[in-house]
């Protein structure tokens, strides 16, 4: 398994000593930093893909109070991946009721060449269209977006895109493990957001390892209640 690892970021390198120079310098690709994103995929493709309700395409339904836009991390699984993405819809659920929330997830590819790239681009436009047809088709509900992983860099680059009339539909802003954790979900207030990054967790720290990165579904019970205090 670990010779599997070092021979992907053997191929990788070539890619990254491409990218340009301000991709280049806002995104973790380090050796050890490519290593941590490896070992999330082993993790997602070898254990959460056994995990059920990887998939969410409620946006396709009846229209609720609240519409959760979600990208999963790097190689998971369907389109929500593992257990970030399911223990947050959980305790979502959990609180809010299961008739007031949709849950949508980002069909992107998710691979790690995305991720250098700064979140991978056909995916980025993914959910910026499906942010706007939230908006669009659901004129009441209240729309959160949020992601793990290369899904928060995601919601970074959609969020940058939105109209101004979208960006004040959307009441939370959450990212887990982000990359570019630090920066404003472009237009978004602050007072919107909530950006969690465990010590230690090389992705959007810059250093550690990969072992703080794959543990984000304990700060479930923290962002539903930064959601449920605005919705």
């Amino acid at each position: 398994m670990k010779f599997t690892i070092v021979l992907s970021l053997v191929a990788l390198l070539p890619f990254v000593a491409a990218l340009p120079p301000h991709l280049d310098a806002a995104t973790p690709k380090s050796p050890e930093a490519l290593d941590a994103v490896l070992q999330e995929g082993v993790a997602g493709g070898e254990f959460e893909s056994l995990l059920a309700g990887n998939t969410e395409n409620e946006l396709a339904g009846a229209c609720k109070a609240v519409t959760l836009i979600y990208a999963r991390g790097t190689t998971e699984p369907g389109n929500v991946g593992g257990n970030t993405g399911q223990a947050l819809f959980t305790a979502l659920r959990s609180r809010l009721g299961a008739a007031a929330i949709a849950v949508q997830g980002v069909n992107y590819s998710a691979t790690v060449a995305g991720y250098l790239q700064g979140g991978d681009p056909a995916g980025s436009t993914t959910m910026f269209n499906l942010i706007n047809q939230a908006a669009s088709k659901c004129p009441s509900t209240k729309i959160v977006i949020g992601g793990y992983s290369q899904g928060a860099q995601l919601t970074h680059n959609a969020a940058a895109r939105l109209t101004a009339a979208t960006t004040a539909r959307i009441v939370a802003v959450f990212g887990f493990g982000d990359p570019f954790y630090g920066r404003a979900y472009g237009s978004i207030p602050a007072s919107k957001t909530l950006n969690i990054c465990h010590t230690g967790d090389i992705i959007c720290t810059g250093s550690g390892g990969s072992a703080e990165h794959s543990n984000y579904n304990q700060d479930a019970a923290r962002v539903t209640t930064f959601i449920a205090a605005r919705v």
